[in-house]
Formats: structure tokens, sequence, C-alpha cells
């Protein structure tokens, strides 16, 4: 298990984030083409994007106020947005909203 923080300027780019991994990405950082295995984590803080995640069955990522580009979920993964996140061209099944929070979904199937 390890945990990798990416934060402003640092990018992560075309890797598997594999079963007990987290990647932070922090203001100003950003990931790109990840692949979220079963049991592997993203977390998007606010300023930080990620883009062109796949997230498979058992993978999971938050979006916690920053932007998620073009991700998709396969079945049995999970998206979780907080209030200040912003989900643009996602090929979703469903995005989980915390109880009172909103988050602009554009474009989504």
């Amino acid at each position: 298990m390890s945990d990798t923080f990416l934060s402003s300027g640092q990018s992560l780019n075309t890797v598997t984030i594999g079963d007990g991994d987290s990647v932070y990405v922090g203001s100003g950082a950003s990931t790109s083409d990840l692949q979220l295995a079963p049991g592997g984590n993203e977390y998007v803080m606010a300023g930080g994007q990620a883009l062109g995640t796949v997230v498979s069955a058992g993978g999971f990522l938050f979006a916690a106020g920053g932007t998620d580009a073009a991700s998709a979920i396969v079945s049995g993964g999970t998206i979780d947005a907080g209030a200040e996140a912003i989900l643009h061209a996602s090929s979703l099944r469903a995005v989980e909203l915390y109880e009172n929070e909103q988050a602009p979904v554009s474009s989504c199937l």
C-alpha cells in the first residue's frame, strides 16, 4: 500500500493505481489517463484536476472541489462528488452526492 501526494505543478500520467494505493491531487496538480484498479483510489482536492481517469469495478474517485474531466466509470466503480466538484463530459452510470451537496454535471451520459 502506498500513498502519492501531488502538489502544485506536479502531474501523474498513464499509471494504474492498484489495490490499497491512493493518489491525492492537490491544488494546481493534475493526473491524466489513470486506471483505478479494484481497491485503487484517487482524491481530487480543490483546484486539482483529473483527466481521463478510468474507474474500474472496486475503484474509487473522490472529487472534493477539484475538476474531473472525461472520466469513465466501469460497472461497480464509484465516483463521489463534493460540494465544489465539477464533473465534465463523464461517462457515468451514477454520481453519488453527499447530503445537501450539489455538483455541476455537464454532458454526462
